[in-house]
């Protein structure tokens, strides 16, 4: 078949055209290693997004610094700011950033002194190998989600978490959904103090 050339189609990187978010993530002073960090643009007025949901992306280094790079927002539209972190599931998001004007710094996540839930699962079936395991703070979407590998029925985890009011539940495939033992079928809370939710 015939063919053709398309020239005159040069593509011209312009730097004036970008700007950056950089902070760092840290707990007890140390700085949380591999985090996910994207952006996603919304409109300022309303919140709705209005671009890629992970048009940008990076993640922190073994320090827990970031730099993320993306397009400046225009004066109708801004920035929320997202990080998901294994064993810390996903932190509060940092809303409408602007970076119309050129790069944020210092925008940081500090988690603090976390303390340590274990998560308990004692007398499933024998033939049950997987479970999954959501713990959510009430009133939002934040929380962190574990797959554990069970044993003869039964499978410990440990996850690191903030103070605040939570809910749990377990999922078995082909068993359904199981609220923690009392007192903790409708929430818990975390206060200065490690603790354990029990699944029997």
């Amino acid at each position: 078949g015939a063919s053709s050339t398309n020239t005159g189609k040069n593509f011209q990187y312009d730097p004036d055209a970008y700007g950056t978010i950089s902070g760092q993530i840290i707990e007890d002073d140390t700085g949380i290693k591999w985090a996910s960090i994207w952006a996603e643009e919304v409109n300022r007025t309303t919140g709705v997004r209005t671009g890629s949901y992970y048009g940008s992306w990076t993640s922190t280094d073994s320090d827990g610094n970031y730099t993320l790079k993306l397009t400046k927002n225009s004066d109708t539209t801004c920035y929320d700011l997202n990080v998901w972190a294994s064993n810390y599931g996903q932190l509060p998001t940092m809303e409408c950033l602007d970076v119309s004007a050129g790069n944020l710094t210092g925008k940081n996540w500090d988690l603090g002194s976390l303390q340590t839930l274990t998560i308990a699962v004692i007398g499933a079936p024998t033939s049950v190998t997987t479970a999954y395991v959501e713990i959510v703070e009430s009133g939002t979407d934040i929380g962190i989600w574990e797959t554990m590998t069970l044993v003869n029925g039964s499978a410990t985890e440990s996850v690191e978490i903030w103070d605040g009011t939570y809910s749990a539940k377990l999922n078995i495939e082909g068993f359904g959904e199981f609220t923690p033992d009392s007192p903790d079928a409708d929430g818990f809370t975390i206060s200065g103090a490690d603790d354990t939710v029990n699944f029997t």
